[in-house]
């Protein structure tokens, strides 16, 4: 099972991944700019020559041109080609002007107009030319206006809280999910980026602002599509070494989520002094440098909607099992702008609805989950989970002299045991003994845990993981040991490591793990979130880092979350481990509307589900009729390697059961 912590977010830090939900801003107009059909693409052409029989030989021109009336320019997949070129340096630039509203000010805009700045210089000496050919083509589509839509009456409405590293705050009536990336990150994915083995440098961001743009449909509204960052690059060659300030201007442009484009910055200028001569800003390609670089820095982190969109993949397997999923995500848009409060000083990029979209999903998908019938009818249960601990398979520990054997999966090459600390801490909460004792052999003399028993006190490069951490969390719930929660707190506080962030400049993250390049140990705000309520409950709180008491102010809020990741998470693994989360805070008595209303979403998207649909109406008959269904016993099956609930219906996984998943559905109807 891969989880978040095994795709990055939100274990490795190397940005900051907001989850911010706004409050729409109000605007003195009556409508709002859609993106409407896809008109035929705009392709202009700037050229510039220049002679000069001494010395050195340089030429510049621009022009700009109009993307039609009643048509905006979908900027995020422009094409620019050079050609016809003379000289050692050749640039072309494209400029964006007249920005039109889309679908509130603090949204991705799009422009109207767009600039070619065309420029070449040679080198110095006699009979000198610069030549460039600067061809560009841009999509365009049309636009149409539409009333916005009236504020939502709805009762669930969820705040958070922003202090720190993860803000969060959800309203019915606009949506953002936003990705923030720190200049001071950005500077190390810069210099990660060395191309060419005789040129190396070095960057860091003086400073940047953003370049407001009046919008020619809408006067008064400012547009932050694009920005300006000054920064100091050292370039150092086999030869010399140059100091340069580089001035650039770029932006993020806006794109359907489900446009299959490239996500990445725009040069719309660039232009630099040297201390030495023959230099300017493209003399080593540092344009495309940086635009790689911002993307690579954004989207090896992203996971989700936006992880799918920048890294280019295909949305189809989303919907196959959620066909409602796909008319939200084609109502999407994604950009990106310079960060303001309350995000740290650096680069983000947005994920925008129009206003109620995403209410009008939540209330869509909550109306599809099953209403609840009446009691199941647990005839059988009992002996058809007696039989499935007959059959399900059990791992043999090398080594261990009274013969010790933990539930894992099993396939004709052998066991998997890589994510049984989760699948042993549900078995545990759920009343099966052994679940707990896996758990608890899996926790090394160090305190830390690992993925299974079998691998505790191991110098494993995969040692745990944030969706392996719920099995703790289980399992604390279910067993209350508080020895084994205090050497696990006492192992975490002595391993941490500096990371960004807006209220202090700096905090401790802490990781679970000895050894963990990928940062997927790394503890945030649900594990910190657990850690504080078992250490109070348990009596240990005295071992919990000072800095991780306040983990809301730190991280933000994570119940806040639950809503959210339940309506958006691609389902399979990661709607399982929202619905984990429910489970164990409900089975400890917490009552929370947002726990409920996550549930019901969940039990929405996937109605054939056992699990969601047991979060959503507890003990009931069609949660029964479900397990009947999916947990037959197959004596010559030879694949036990589903753990079925977190897979769609599609994947038909119950048909490979490890049968683990089944016993522990039954225990949680019949205890």
């Amino acid at each position: 099972m891969k989880s978040f912590a095994d795709s990055a977010f939100p274990r490795v830090l190397g940005m900051l991944v907001c989850l911010y939900f706004l409050s729409p801003v109000q605007s003195a107009y009556a409508g709002s700019t859609m993106p409407g059909p896809e008109a035929s693409p705009q392709t202009e052409v700037v050229e510039c020559s220049g002679y000069n029989a001494t010395g050195i030989a340089h030429c510049a021109k621009s022009a700009c041109f109009s993307s039609g009336d009643g048509r905006g320019l979908i900027d995020s997949q422009i094409e620019v080609t050079k050609s016809d070129e003379e000289g050692s340096e050749r640039a072309c630039y494209v400029e964006l002007h007249s920005y039109l509203q889309f679908p509130g000010r603090r949204n991705p805009s799009f422009p109207r107009q767009f600039c070619i700045v065309a420029k070449a210089q040679s080198q110095n000496g006699l009979d000198r030319k610069a030549r460039v050919r600067c061809t560009v083509k841009i999509p365009r589509f049309e636009h149409f206006f539409r009333l916005k839509d009236p504020p939502s009456s709805s009762p669930f409405d969820y705040s958070g809280k922003f202090n720190g590293v993860f803000p969060f705050s959800f309203t019915d009536n606009f949506s953002e999910l936003t990705i923030a990336l720190p200049f001071s990150l950005l500077e190390s994915e810069l210099n990660a980026q060395k191309d060419g083995a005789f040129v190396f440098y070095s960057w860091g961001v003086a400073n940047a602002h953003a370049s407001p743009h009046q919008s020619s449909a809408f006067p008064g509204e400012i547009f932050r599509d694009r920005f300006d960052l000054n920064m100091d690059v050292n370039l150092r060659s086999i030869v010399e070494d140059v100091d340069c300030k580089v001035k650039t201007s770029l932006s993020i442009p806006g794109s359907p989520l489900t446009a299959g484009t490239k996500v990445g910055a725009l040069i719309q200028s660039a232009d630099s002094t040297c201390d030495a001569s023959g230099f300017f800003a493209h003399a080593f390609g540092l344009d495309a440098l940086m635009s790689e670089a911002i993307r690579s820095a954004i989207a090896s982190q992203a996971v989700g909607i936006v992880g799918t969109v920048l890294n280019e993949e295909d949305f189809n397997d989303w919907v196959i099992d959620d066909p409602k999923l796909k008319a939200l995500l084609e109502e999407g848009w994604v950009g990106g702008t310079l960060c303001e409060a309350p995000f740290p000083a650096g680069i983000c990029i947005k994920v925008s609805w129009r206003q109620r979209s995403l209410a009008e999903h939540r209330n869509l998908v909550r109306t599809s989950a099953p209403q609840g019938t009446i009691p199941p009818d647990l005839t059988g249960l009992a002996e058809l989970r007696d039989e499935l601990r007959k059959v399900s398979p059990r791992m043999p520990v090398a080594g261990d002299t009274n013969g010790y054997a933990f539930p894992a999966k099993r396939h004709p090459g052998g066991f998997d045991d890589g994510d049984m600390s989760i699948f042993g801490g549900l078995l545990c909460l759920s009343g099966e003994a052994e679940g707990c004792e896996l758990v608890r052999r899996a926790q090394g003399s160090n305190g830390q845990f690992w993925r299974s028993p079998a691998r505790a006190n191991s110098k494993t490069d995969d040692q745990f993981s944030g969706d392996q951490f719920k099995g703790l969390a289980a399992y604390w719930a279910g067993t209350g040991d508080s020895k084994s929660l205090e050497k696990y707190l006492d192992s975490v506080s002595a391993k941490w490591t500096p990371y960004p962030s807006k209220a202090t400049n700096i905090v401790k993250m802490y990781n679970g793990c000895t050894d963990d390049r990928g940062g997927k140990c790394n503890i945030i705000d649900e594990e910190w979130r657990w850690l504080n309520i078992f250490a109070a409950k348990l009596g240990v709180d005295a071992h919990v880092p000072a800095d991780a008491k306040d983990y809301a102010a730190k991280f933000g809020d994570p119940v806040g979350m639950l809503p959210w990741k339940a309506i958006i998470n691609k389902l399979g693994y990661r709607s399982h481990l929202v619905g984990v989360e429910i489970y164990i805070s409900k089975k400890l008595g917490i009552a929370d509307p947002r726990l409920d209303a996550a549930a019901e979403i969940l039990a929405g998207r996937q109605p054939d589900n056992p699990f969601f649909l047991y979060l959503a109406r507890g003990k009931d008959a069609r949660v029964a009729d479900l397990i009947r269904k999916k947990c037959v016993i197959d004596p010559a099956k030879q694949e036990w390697t589903q753990w079925s609930w977190e897979r769609t219906e599609s994947d038909h996984a119950w048909t490979n059961s490890m049968g683990w998943d089944c016993i522990f559905m039954i225990n949680n109807l019949l205890n």
